[in-house]
């Protein structure tokens, strides 16, 4: 009996991950990104992705995010949310800590499915100045993953490294790495990615009086670094 155990463990897939990306770069309050990154995933054999995410801050404690993505092997399509929790702003001389949950539905391909796949991560973040005096926000997360699919489920963990490079001084646009190291039942990967960070978005209710708005003739909203911070 416990062979037919290990032989059923050793064929079933790892639990395919849901990367940190852009998380850890907090937006201010009405702010909105967006990002796309391309995977490796370093299973046997190793798979390739592709994600969309877009963001959007509630507040200065609170951060959400829509996912969409696109892959090969056994992860050919997720879709799904996420919240990011601002418990320790990164201020100057101590980390940022924060905590992200998300729930993603995967489908895993012919014969496995889809499935509900749900993850809790507590992450530490630092924004330093780099050589180029463009800021950098440098995090690590620890991942746990409860996946649930055909009245089956698998739970698996990971340590998660990376970085976000500001590429102007504007702010707007950031470069993205990442590592994910497989702890338990979960894949390990590379991850390169690129962002940009819309700044205040301003919605006007159905019906308002064009008289209450701001007038700007030209149509632009007119940014500050203030804006990306």
């Amino acid at each position: 009996m416990w062979k037919i155990i290990a032989l059923v463990a050793a064929l079933s897939p790892s639990l395919s991950q849901a990367a940190v990306f852009d998380s850890a770069d907090i937006l201010p309050k009405n702010s909105g990104a967006g990002g796309v990154f391309g995977e490796i995933l370093l299973s046997d054999p190793t798979s390739e992705g592709v994600e969309l995410q877009g963001r959007y801050g509630l507040n200065e404690d609170w951060n959400v995010k829509g996912i969409i993505g696109f892959g090969s092997k056994t992860k050919r399509f997720r879709f799904g949310g996420e919240a990011v929790y601002n418990i320790i702003p990164d201020y100057e001389g101590q980390l940022g800590f924060s905590a992200l949950a998300s729930a993603l539905y995967i489908n895993r391909g012919p014969g496995l499915g889809g499935g509900l796949q749900l993850r809790v991560a507590p992450m530490i973040h630092k924004k330093i100045t780099t050589w180029a005096d463009l800021p950098a926000t440098l995090y690590a997360a620890l991942p746990l993953y409860f996946e649930g699919r055909g009245g089956t489920y698998t739970t698996g963990s990971q340590f998660v490294l990376g970085s976000l490079w500001d590429l102007s001084d504007s702010s707007r646009t950031y470069l993205s790495t990442e590592v994910g190291v497989r702890l338990a039942k979960a894949e390990s990967y590379l991850l390169v990615g690129f962002g940009f960070r819309i700044g205040e978005l301003r919605f006007v209710k159905r019906g308002a009086s064009k008289s209450n708005a701001t007038p700007n003739p030209s149509g632009n909203k007119d940014f500050t670094d203030a804006d990306f911070r």
